[in-house]
């Protein structure tokens, strides 16, 4: 029985993986390293900051000791970006309704920091929708771990087998699978190895539809 349904946050429920990786790429570029925003984006969407800048750095021969400076870096900036306000994804208030409609409950799990959630959730209106948040500062390991997913469920109180999650990302949806949870995948990066694939909002309410209807919910 279907009890709950886990979004990720950026790429998701609002465009802000695309705001990600746009400072990402500034960010790297300020000490040398050139990445495209587009490449940052199907490399490490859902992978937590401390461990993408880790990765990339090695992989571009530079000390990791260079991660502090590029995580205070892109925070200063992500902060400006997101005052400047974030869009939501076409469709996704249309699925939220649906969910509330029928008192499914809600969460997040983000591997942005849970500021950053709550600025995004509350710019955007999302926030009244939403039961759970669980940011990627409040773990201690990040996607694909599963960690961010079973604490989720947790909070929820529900068993993960009973949870759904959306996700757009590699890393979330390998991490929700590793927690043995039902996955949508939306985007064009999740083909493949999600149990659904959508590419807009509405296609996940179709798969929403039909699961919760076959549950006979």
């Amino acid at each position: 029985m279907i009890k709950a349904v886990i979004f990720d946050m950026d790429g998701v429920l609002s465009d802000t993986q695309k705001v990600h990786a746009k400072v990402e790429s500034i960010v790297l570029k300020e000490i040398g390293i050139e990445l495209d925003p587009t490449e940052i984006t199907r490399k490490f969407a859902g992978v937590n900051d401390i461990e993408m800048f880790k990765s990339i750095l090695k992989e571009n021969g530079f000390s990791k000791k260079l991660v502090k400076r590029l995580l205070r870096r892109k925070r200063e900036m992500l902060l400006m970006e997101l005052k400047r306000g974030a869009d939501l994804i076409p469709g996704v208030i249309k699925v939220l309704k649906f969910l509330r409609k029928r008192r499914i409950p809600i969460g997040v799990a983000s591997s942005s920091e849970r500021k950053i959630i709550e600025i995004v959730l509350c710019s955007t209106g999302v926030k009244k929708f939403v039961d759970v948040v669980v940011g990627g500062d409040e773990v201690e390991k990040g996607k694909p771990d599963p960690e961010i997913f079973i604490k989720a469920c947790e909070k929820l109180n529900v068993e993960p087998s009973s949870c759904v999650v959306i996700e757009d990302g590699k890393a979330g949806i390998i991490a929700a699978k590793r927690a043995r949870m039902l996955v949508i995948g939306f985007g064009s990066y999740a083909r493949g190895i999600a149990d659904y694939f959508c590419s807009n909002m509405d296609d996940v309410l179709k798969v929403l539809k039909t699961l919760l209807r076959e549950k006979n919910i």
